[in-house]
């Protein structure tokens, strides 16, 4: 019985053990997750939302700018199965993280909200932003 709990246990540390279904696939809602955190979920009350098109840079913040992600992507997400490259900065707690060159896939979208749901495997990075 020890035996099978050390082994059941040893296949729970694995290389990446954050599922794309688990982490990000239940979000509605203008958000970023990282390895299972929900770090970021926007407030309508609270946030707000803009794009650049001359930097293709989405960024989401709260009111007083203390907690916020940007994602500047190398090309515009428009399709489920899409890959880009894109840089993310984002605060966690009372610091800023940054996260270059990594690539993101389209896992859904909604085009009735202009919703895109993004996945970066080698991070267990995900994203829900809103298209302009």
């Amino acid at each position: 019985m020890c035996l099978m709990m050390v082994v059941s246990l040893a296949g729970v540390g694995g290389c990446n053990q954050y599922d794309v279904n688990e982490v990000l696939m239940g979000m509605d809602e203008i958000s970023l997750t990282v390895k299972g955190n929900q770090v970021f979920v926007f407030d309508a009350d609270a946030c707000q939302y803009a794009y650049n098109y001359g930097r293709n840079e989405y960024r989401t913040m709260t009111d007083d700018a203390s907690g916020y992600f940007v994602l500047r992507t190398h090309e515009k997400p428009s399709y489920k199965g899409q890959e880009f490259v894109a840089d993310l900065t984002y605060t966690y707690g009372d610091k800023v993280k940054s996260q270059t060159g990594q690539t993101f896939r389209i896992e859904k979208v909604d085009e009735q909200r202009g919703m895109v749901w993004l996945w970066c495997k080698s991070r267990s990075i995900g994203l829900v932003i809103r298209l302009f």
